[in-house]
């Protein structure tokens, strides 16, 4: 990497704010309480992401299967409201258990934590964290996991490497929460004024499964935001292999909605095949890796951003929720607009997030 692009992505950390130099200004890959939404089960009736549970809530609302309601495939009845135990591969596609609805009470085992997006240590203890786990044995489903500080049994705290057994719900996340709505997950649920909540039996250790390898041009491309590629690979961490370039350091279906015409902030970049890279846990005002900047930086002097060994992350949805009155502080703005990706009529799309500046292998600037 070149001394002058280092030490303009420097001036830039330290002469701006975040939101002002362009990476992100705070969101992250779903792992903050927002404020409005739900952060548990959010499920409605289809793929829409539920309902909005309302400022202040903190494990969403039931809007779709109620105890002892039943789903049925051509008179056969598959679900009866009682718990059921599923692979990740069935919450995936849900046609082995004949069409899974939202909101269904379900058992997952021998599940492996992969990444922890987010945690954090409450009054009494006990631990609200965000995380991704995938199976193992049955590569590559991964799904999301929302615990709140309530959820049992505490106070637990998921680490990388944890295998669990989980008993919870199956739903998505409120279609009005940024940047997760619409996401699979498995979260507590609401019933009237009461919340059942998720266990979460950790039952031994074992080694972190390896990162799923995906070829650009093969992977991934979502046509600008208008297509969801790949959904099986969904929550789970894949190894895209280099080269890869930055091919647009500013893609509309990344940027922020407001009403300010000239706002340009944007979260990520797309890369070599169409694949769109989320930055929020790398772009940091106070260092991090802001290859965003570096690429436009790059870009005025006839140069170009390349990952020479490629790029790590984990594969998730990606939505933005604009706030109502047109703002820019997306976390704390009530109420927020249904999550679209922007420029497009798309709910949703699946992004790269990578988690730490090493998940860039071999960074540099190049020639064009």
């Amino acid at each position: 990497m070149g001394i002058r692009t280092l030490a303009t992505a420097a001036l830039c950390a330290a002469a701006f704010t975040l939101g002002a130099c362009s990476g992100s200004d705070g969101t992250t890959d779903g792992g903050v309480d927002a404020g409005n939404g739900c952060v548990g089960f959010c499920g409605g009736g289809d793929d829409d992401g539920g309902t909005d549970a309302g400022n202040g809530t903190d494990a969403g609302t039931d809007a779709g299967v109620t105890d002892g309601g039943q789903n049925t495939d051509g008179g056969v009845t598959c679900y009866n409201g009682e718990l059921i135990t599923v692979t990740l591969r069935d919450l995936r596609e849900k046609s082995d258990v004949c069409t899974l609805p939202f909101g269904a009470h379900v058992l997952v085992k021998d599940v492996v934590v992969h990444t922890v997006s987010y945690s954090n240590q409450g009054t009494e203890g006990d631990y609200r964290a965000d995380f991704w786990v995938s199976d193992p044995n049955d590569p590559p489903y991964g799904i999301w996991v929302s615990k709140y500080y309530t959820d049992e049994p505490g106070p637990y705290l998921p680490a990388p490497g944890d295998v669990l057994t989980i008993d919870g719900y199956f739903g998505t996340v409120s279609k009005y929460e940024n940047p997760t709505g619409y996401r699979r997950q498995i979260a507590s649920k609401k019933v009237g004024s009461s919340f059942l909540p998720i266990t979460l039996t950790k039952t031994g250790t074992a080694p972190v499964p390896e990162a799923q390898i995906v070829t650009p041009g093969q992977f991934g491309d979502t046509d600008g935001g208008t297509l969801r590629p790949n959904p099986e690979y969904a929550g789970s961490r894949v190894y895209i292999q280099g080269p890869i370039e930055i091919t647009n350091p500013k893609p509309a279906a990344l940027r922020r909605v407001s009403a300010n015409p000239d706002d340009d902030l944007t979260y990520g970049f797309e890369v070599t095949g169409g694949i769109l890279i989320n930055n929020s846990k790398t772009y940091k005002a106070d260092g991090g890796c802001p290859w965003q900047d570096i690429a436009l930086d790059a870009g005025m002097h006839g140069e170009k951003v390349v990952f020479t060994q490629g790029i790590y992350g984990v594969y998730d949805s990606w939505t933005f929720a604009p706030c109502s009155d047109g703002g820019t502080d997306i976390f704390n703005c009530y109420p927020n607009d249904e999550g679209r990706v922007p420029g497009t009529t798309n709910d949703y799309t699946y992004v790269v997030y990578p988690q730490t500046c090493d998940d860039f292998a071999g960074g540099e600037v190049q020639p064009q």
